[in-house]
Order: C-alpha cells, then sequence, then structure tokens
C-alpha cells in the first residue's frame, strides 16, 4: 500500500513545518488515494485522539490533596493541581490532548472527504452505499466527540444566556489544504450547533453497524456509544427531556447492565486491572488505548486521594459515613503505600517495545470513555433537573445498593424503599448555593443533584470525569499546599478553562483571559 499523505496544519502541530520541503518535493500520485471503503476503515482507526484528559483533569479536581511527599513532585502535576498554565509537551498533558483531538478531527475529515467522492461513484451500488453511510456515521460521530471534549476543555461550559458570546473552540470541517491555515474560535453555541449535526446524521447512518471483527466493535463509535454521547452531550446542553429520550434504552434499573461490583471486590488489583476496559463487558460502550503512565502514577504522585481522606469518618468520599444506608462501600481498592494512596485499581498497562536492543518502548492504557453506568448517572442527573425526584431517588437508591456491601442474597431491585430523601439529605449536609448549574433549581432538586454528583465521582473515581461536573455547576475547590498557601478556585474562575496551547495561539488562535 502506498504511503499516506495527511496534511495537518499548525493549528495543534508544533512541528508542522518539519518534513514540509519532503511533502513538497513528493509527485502527487505518490500519495495514497482513499478510495474504497476498506481504505476509511482503517483511516479511521486514527479518528479517536491518541492521548488522554485524565490525568491533568483528575489532578485539577477535588479528588486529589497534596501528600507531603516532595521527592514525587513533577512540574505538571505541580502545574495541574495549582489550576496553572500548562507549560510541558509530555505524555497526558493538556497540549499533548489538544493536538491528539485536532489530529483525530483531520483523520475524520479526510475519511469523510474520500467517503463523499465514493457516495457518487457507488450511487448505483446498494449494497456498497449501506457500507459507506455507516463509516461515515462513524467519521461524524468521532469528530462531534473530540470537538466535544476540546469545547468541554478550552471553553465555558454552555450556557443558554452566554453561549453566543462566550469562546469556543475552532470547529475544523475541511481536509487542509494550506501548509498554515488560519483558524478562528468559533463561540460555545455554534460548536455545540456544529456537534450536534454531527451527532444526529452521525448516529442515524450507524444505526445497526456491524464489524467483521467483533473484538474491535468497542474501539469504535456503535449504535450504543452514540446514544450514549448524545444522552451526555444533552445534559451539558441543559436539553434534559432529550437526554432522557436518548437514555429510555437504559431503562431505570438496568438489571445485568452495570459493572458488577459485588463481583470484582473479591478480586486481586491486577485482575481487576486487566479487566475493567475491557470491550466484552456489557456496561462498556467505547473503549480508546493510547500512550499513558497512568498505571504508574497513581503510585508514584504527589497529589492523591490518600487512604486518610478517602476512608475518614467525617464523610470521606469511600467512607461508610458518606453512604445514606450508613454501611461501607464496596469498590475494590488497595493502598500504596509510598504515597499513601487510595487506589481503585483500573488501569491495566501494555507496554509497547519499539527497540529490542534497549528494550524501550510507550506504556500503552486503554480508557473506558462511555459505560452505562456514567449513562445511568446521565439520566439520573436528567430526571433531578427536570424535578423527578422522585423516580431519579429510585435510581440512585438502586445504584447505591449495588455499590455497597450488602448480603449476597439481598436484591437491589426489591430494596428501592432503603433510602428515603431525608437519609441522601442527611448525608449531602445541604449548602445552599454549593452547586450552581445554569438552570434555576429548587432545594430538593440540589439535594438531589449533589447526591448524584458524588456517586459519579465515586464511579470515575480516578478517570477526569470529576473535573466536568466541577466546571458545570461552578463548584469552589480548594487545595492547600502542605507547607505552604491554601489554594482556592472560586466560582466563575477563569481558569475553570484551560489556556489554549502556546503553539495554538502563536498561530493565531485567540487565548482565553486569565
Amino acid at each position: 500500500m502506498k504511503r499516506v499523505k495527511i496534511l495537518v496544519g499548525l493549528l495543534f502541530l508544533a512541528t508542522a513545518t518539519v518534513g514540509c520541503s519532503d511533502f513538497l518535493s513528493e509527485v502527487p500520485d505518490n500519495r495514497t488515494q482513499i478510495d474504497t471503503p476498506k481504505k476509511v476503515g482503517e483511516l479511521l482507526v486514527g479518528a479517536y485522539p491518541k492521548a488522554t484528559f485524565v490525568e491533568f483533569a483528575e489532578q485539577m479536581s477535588d479528588n486529589v490533596i497534596d501528600n507531603g511527599k516532595l521527592n514525587l513532585t513533577t512540574l505538571q502535576s505541580e502545574q495541574n493541581f495549582g489550576w496553572l498554565v500548562s507549560t510541558e509537551e509530555d505524555y497526558e498533558t493538556p497540549k499533548e490532548f489538544w493536538m491528539a483531538s485536532y489530529a483525530a478531527i483531520a483523520t475524520a475529515n479526510t475519511a469523510i472527504e474520500a467517503l463523499e467522492k465514493m457516495e457518487k461513484e457507488y450511487a448505483n451500488k446498494p449494497t456498497s452505499q449501506n457500507g459507506l453511510k455507516q463509516l461515515k456515521g462513524e467519521a461524524l460521530l468521532s469528530r462531534a466527540y473530540n470537538h466535544f471534549m476540546l469545547v468541554n476543555l478550552w471553553a465555558k461550559s454552555y450556557d443558554p444566556k452566554t453561549a453566543e458570546s462566550d469562546m469556543g473552540v475552532p470547529y475544523v470541517t475541511g481536509v487542509e489544504t494550506q501548509l498554515k491555515q488560519q483558524y478562528k474560535r468559533n463561540s460555545v453555541a455554534e460548536v455545540y450547533k456544529l456537534i450536534e449535526q454531527d451527532l444526529l446524521e452521525g448516529l442515524e447512518k450507524i444505526k445497526g453497524a456491524q464489524y467483521a471483527n467483533p473484538g474491535v466493535t468497542k474501539y469504535h463509535f456503535t449504535e450504543a456509544s452514540a446514544i450514549a454521547f448524545a444522552a451526555r452531550f444533552y445534559l451539558y446542553k441543559g436539553d434534559y427531556t432529550k437526554s432522557i429520550e436518548y437514555s429510555n434504552g437504559l431503562g431505570s434499573l438496568p438489571i445485568g447492565k452495570l459493572r458488577d461490583v459485588a463481583m470484582i471486590s473479591k478480586w486481586d488489583s491486577a485482575r481487576n486491572e486487566r479487566e475493567f476496559a475491557k470491550p466484552e463487558l456489557e456496561t462498556n460502550l467505547l473503549v480508546m488505548t493510547s500512550p499513558s503512565r497512568k498505571r504508574r502514577t497513581n503510585a508514584t504522585s504527589r497529589f492523591v486521594l490518600t487512604q486518610g481522606e478517602a476512608t475518614k469518618s467525617d464523610k470521606g468520599l469511600f467512607s461508610p459515613n458518606s453512604s445514606p444506608l450508613g454501611i461501607a462501600w464496596n469498590y475494590p481498592n488497595v493502598n500504596y503505600t509510598n504515597n499513601d494512596a487510595f487506589y481503585v485499581p483500573k488501569f491495566y498497562e501494555n507496554f509497547k517495545v519499539n527497540d529490542f536492543t534497549n528494550m524501550t518502548g510507550i506504556p500503552h492504557v486503554s480508557f473506558v470513555l462511555f459505560s452505562n453506568d456514567m449513562l445511568f448517572l446521565d439520566r439520573m442527573e436528567a430526571f433531578v433537573m427536570e424535578n423527578r425526584i422522585d423516580e431519579a431517588l429510585k435510581m440512585y437508591t438502586y445504584l447505591v445498593l449495588l455499590r455497597s456491601n450488602i448480603k449476597p442474597e439481598l436484591k437491589p431491585e426489591t430494596l428501592l424503599d432503603a433510602i428515603e430523601y431525608d437519609d441522601v439529605a442527611a448525608v449531602i449536609d445541604y449548602v445552599p448555593g454549593k452547586y450552581t448549574p445554569v438552570k434555576e433549581i429548587n432545594e430538593k432538586q440540589a439535594v438531589m443533584l449533589e447526591a448524584v454528583a458524588e456517586m459519579r465521582r465515586r464511579e470515575g473515581f480516578h478517570e477526569g470525569f470529576r473535573w466536568f461536573d466541577i466546571r458545570r455547576f461552578n463548584l469552589e475547590i480548594k487545595h492547600q499546599v502542605i507547607g505552604g498557601e491554601e489554594l482556592i478556585l472560586k466560582k466563575g474562575d477563569l481558569r475553570y478553562q484551560l489556556q489554549i496551547p502556546q503553539v495554538a495561539i502563536d498561530n493565531g488562535v485567540t487565548a482565553n483571559s486569565r
């Protein structure tokens, strides 16, 4: 197969000029023609970001504290913990995620352009057209997802009152034809509108999609993961009715579809790491593998949730006192003594050797981007925001029972009166104004919203999801530096938005205010 040449601009690649003379010196017919569905399918493997937000998002959140072990400090972790502008370019940095996301978008756009040409050529071949439709659906969904993540890290959360004027991110829909292409930041409203268009068209086209190799299915968008994406998109946009509609297939009590925490709590940590992101698990809907040291940094970072903090009697995140049932949570965990880290085993490292002489290479980890567990929580939150408290409480009770250390013979679906609203309120210890979503809510909604967010915090612990809730609900959080100052991220703080990478600023993309 001839060499593929995809030109990606300086928006996300600092080294775009490297190899420029080689590119310009090549004759046009030395470039691969993406002219068959098979070639597009191979190309779309690159339409998912080869980087992760997990590490920096987690360290910016209230899921970590300073354990005081200065020997475990890195510049990047200090910058994350203090919400400072990142200057690093290694794995799991904001710049790396920005670059990888726009590289994935460039791949999706190349696939879409090739597919649109093939659609005309195969106009009279219905069978081939069907395959093209599903491939285009995946490309559109990938483009939408990558922009969704970018806008929810580098721009303000969607607020219908200000979305038209809030700066979003550049929404790239075409294949680049210039070496140095200029980009402008679309507004948050424009970005969400374009995401919605791609999402809905992609969802319609991907219905019934199947892959020849079932083992790779969940490494690509499918109808199930696209539906979970739609439910989250509309939740973030504040269209709670639509969010519920998309999650209806899961049901209020998705028996057997959620992660079996009671079972996995009996496994050792090594097995839990191997099993967590397996595509064979029904709960896992979309899995992505990228270069990552996450398996290592849980044990070697200064900024972690310590064992004492996680289990402290005063409502530690994993303490029995944080449960409305007053009993222990069943989440499997271990303690890393060198940094006193409370670790829920989720990350299995696959070390890919690229130099067998020196045995050097790149560590890779798989991450779950969408799951039935998170879809269940998104659905629950939508019920709360629609003021359907009884339905939300029923779902909340079901999940708490599933995650609690109760006797195996007790069926959670038969114990739905085990938790009442007053039990939840007692655990949450409601503080007016603590959670301030863009939609005005009453006290009951605020209590239940915090309860749902705390459950999501446990479910997504280590995975970076907490940072998105902090942004959406304008949570004030504090980071105490051992032997130093208390750092405070106040409501409305401009540091909720990551700073645009310097390479993009240098090439004309407007920086965020600070």
